[in-house]
């Protein structure tokens, strides 16, 4: 892959899509379990306080790095299967598998807390190495689309888009939307309906485009 700089900014959208996605999961599968709207902002999500009583809320707190990991694989599946593999990888990066490795290795994340939820000390231990298992293989898959200094690139690919989502969420977007009133649509405020929508819009173009497609070389082999 030539000029990897190139692929910062629909690298970046696409974080911010995965990460948005990932709060979406929390919140709709929220709704399932507790039957009713909690609310979410682009950071968090918030179940209703009736529902925080019950063990139903685990559910909805595995569902956004399920969704998450299976992600990763399916980026991982695309480096390997198809033209699209630099998309993939973008996709596997895009997931964060740094802040997933980081969370779950301090003992804390959403894994982190079910597993000391339901089973202390060892449950975490066996959650931990589960979840390192479920990320390291799509990360090494997705180095293998940089054909010079892979591990350079490999280590900004996964540092870069973990670094602007910390810059983006809490310093920016969520005082901006603590400043803003309008009335929720399913507990989701519409300012990040419209942010997600355009987010999504951009980087599906930019994903899809020719240039991020790999080329096949004169005997058949991807680039």
């Amino acid at each position: 892959m030539q000029r990897p700089l190139r692929l910062a900014a629909p690298l970046f959208l696409l974080t911010f899509v995965a990460m948005q996605a990932h709060e979406l999961t929390h919140h709709l599968v929220g709704r399932l379990v507790c039957g009713c709207w909690g609310t979410m902002t682009f950071h968090r999500f918030y179940l209703p306080e009736s529902c925080q009583q019950t063990p139903v809320w685990l559910w909805s707190t595995a569902a956004g790095p399920s969704l998450t990991y299976l992600l990763m694989w399916i980026g991982a599946m695309l480096v390997v299967n198809s033209r699209f593999r630099i998309a993939g990888a973008m996709l596997v990066f895009a997931n964060l598998p740094l802040a997933r490795f980081v969370t779950v290795a301090s003992g804390h994340g959403d894994e982190m807390v079910i597993a000391r939820l339901l089973g202390g000390a060892p449950l975490m231990i066996a959650v931990g190495l589960f979840c390192c298992a479920l990320v390291l293989p799509p990360v090494v898959i997705a180095s293998r689309v940089f054909e010079k200094r892979r591990a350079w690139w490999t280590i900004a690919a996964l540092i870069a888009p973990l670094a602007f989502d910390a810059a983006l969420k809490q310093p920016l977007l969520e005082p901006m939307l603590q400043r803003m009133s309008s009335a929720p649509i399913a507990g989701i405020p519409p300012a990040i309906l419209i942010a997600d929508a355009i987010a999504l819009t951009i980087a599906a173009v930019m994903l899809t485009n020719r240039g991020l497609r790999s080329q096949p070389t004169a005997s058949g082999a991807p680039q």
